[in-house]
């Protein structure tokens, strides 16, 4: 009886052991969704890091546009200040060309107008060098203009690029954990959930996974 029992428990075995193994189901969608998400968060982390500096940045050039408007306002008005003393200027030498123009036999007279003569030419020697002067802080000021623009440019093009990017990364990450969220309602249905995964898995936005995942539901 015994050697029958173990008989029929080997056929058994026998039996069970020689049945065909079930098809092995595809991995789900999720755990590729996952990583993807896990890489996105990532990338995002990278990018607010970026903008941060590039906010840095941008208040430094800030600061320095506020300097150089500073420093043009003084020359400017450094410039209206010696327009008037130019005018003084021309001013004295009208009153000595005709105080002192033509001939006098008075020495005094002559030793007078000489030295004015003199003092004039000093003057205009030293309004020369101070144009020059000015000339040349005009053109710093010209080139700190120009190289700050370049700077403040380059920055608000980062800027508009490094936006885009991180709403671009919001949207998909919105739309993956969407996908994780709705993937919980297809669990009692491998065959929707399969159809699921394969075709809202990279989709880009939530609206998308959503649309999709109707779609999978009605199958």
């Amino acid at each position: 009886m015994k050697r029958l029992a173990n008989s029929m428990f080997m056929s058994v075995l026998l039996a069970t052991l020689a049945l065909p193994a079930p098809a092995q189901a595809p991995p789900p969608k999720r755990a590729q969704v996952e990583a993807d998400l896990a890489n996105l968060l990532s990338q995002e982390a990278e990018l607010k890091d970026q903008a941060s500096k590039i906010e840095t940045r941008d208040r430094d050039e800030t600061e320095k546009n506020a300097a150089l408007a500073k420093d043009i306002a003084a020359y400017e008005a450094e410039q209206a200040r010696l327009t008037e003393d130019d005018r003084r200027y021309v001013g004295s030498v009208t009153g000595h060309n005709a105080a002192c123009g033509g001939s006098f036999a008075d020495k005094a007279r002559v030793e007078q107008c000489n030295n004015r003569k003199r003092e004039l030419e000093a003057q205009q020697a030293a309004i020369t060098d101070r144009d020059a002067a000015l000339a040349k802080r005009h053109g710093e000021l010209t080139e700190r203009s120009k190289e700050l623009q370049k700077e403040m440019d380059e920055t608000a093009r980062k800027k508009r690029e490094t936006k885009a990017s991180l709403d671009r990364i919001a949207r998909t990450v919105a739309a993956r954990r969407e996908f994780i969220r709705l993937d919980e309602s297809f669990l009692a249905d491998p065959r929707k959930r399969e159809h699921f995964g394969r075709t809202c898995a990279d989709l880009a936005s939530v609206e998308q996974v959503k649309a999709c995942a109707a779609r999978s539901f009605a199958r």
